[in-house]
């Protein structure tokens, strides 16, 4: 069952921790149509991975993140970050031991394409060839701290094999659901139903359509790379307005202005020789990440372009 605290604001009894560019703004739209789920209206749920959110406490997050929330309603968050930290499952734990935490996985050369676009369109990331990113991966991570650069490795965050063993030994199998994203693509509502009853909660058919978050590029990206940097952590110009106005109506017009420089946009194919690379860089991965979880990830990275363009 959902473990529930007894202090005033009710703890995070599901958590989705990861990975970007998996599927998970659709899953946790899906899940927050049962009619006893309340989750944040934010893409996501910043308080575990940020150390100033989770310096001021929980208190003043669930303020942020969830006071419209019903008291008979569960509460359910999304990081597609944290499983990548292990302070920030660790600070999941230690709010919530019970917590029921789901991961969404993806063939990590699809993943890897569709995060080098997706950094393009918000501004993270100013190379302009997908080759020239990973090129430059180690030697950003290195001079910067993941931190930093989290939005722009690729590969990095592709090797789930680590970020997944230290989740399941932190909360133990019991208390941990892995999905591969084609899981969720073939079978939505079966995927939300494990969910739900993981979760101790009654079964509920939901809406499964449409589609969230499509492939989408910046009409601007000097605009993109200009809200990118002043939405940086470490921006003391975000920290000042942060103390002046509140946390939500900064997050609706970092969103309402992203959305306004954003259109439709078909990607282009990834060249053959990178993917055939990046394939077999991730080969071994795979294979061990596979024993771990239990899935048959033989598929992975033999995709066709019509196949690759079902998940943004």
């Amino acid at each position: 069952m959902v473990h529930q605290s007894t202090q005033m604001s009710k703890r995070v009894g599901c958590m989705i921790v990861g990975a970007q560019k998996c599927g998970t703004t659709s899953l946790i739209e899906y899940l927050s149509r049962h009619p006893c789920v309340c989750s944040h209206e934010q893409t996501e749920f910043t308080y575990f991975l940020g150390q100033e959110q989770y310096e001021w406490g929980y208190e003043r997050a669930f303020d942020t993140y969830f006071d419209h929330c019903p008291e008979d309603r569960e509460i359910f968050g999304k990081h597609v970050m944290v499983m990548y930290s292990d302070e920030a499952v660790n600070r999941l734990h230690k709010h919530n031991p019970g917590c029921q935490v789901v991961i969404l996985l993806r063939d990590p050369v699809e993943r890897a394409y569709s995060a080098f676009w997706h950094a393009r369109r918000i501004g993270e990331e100013t190379l302009e060839r997908f080759e020239e990113a990973l090129a430059a991966e180690q030697q950003r991570i290195q001079n910067d701290g993941w931190e930093a650069r989290r939005q722009c490795a690729y590969v990095q965050n592709g090797l789930y094999h680590e970020p997944v063993s230290h989740v399941l030994n932190t909360f133990g199998d019991k208390n941990v659901l892995v999905f591969t994203s084609e899981e969720l693509l073939s079978r939505p509502r079966e995927v939300c139903s494990e969910v739900f009853e993981h979760c101790g909660m009654k079964e509920h058919r939901v809406n499964t359509a449409p589609k969230m978050n499509t492939s989408k590029r910046a009409r601007s990206e000097l605009l993109a790379r200009g809200q990118a940097w002043l939405l940086d952590p470490g921006n003391p110009l975000k920290r000042m307005l942060r103390r002046v106005l509140p946390v939500r109506f900064l997050q609706r017009v970092s969103r309402l202005l992203r959305s306004a420089n954003e259109t439709s946009f078909d990607r282009p194919a990834m060249n053959p020789e990178t993917r055939r690379s990046l394939v077999e860089a991730f080969r071994p991965h795979n294979q061990k990440l596979s024993r771990l979880i239990d899935k048959d990830l033989s598929a992975w990275s033999g995709m066709g372009e019509s196949d690759r363009k079902t998940i943004s």
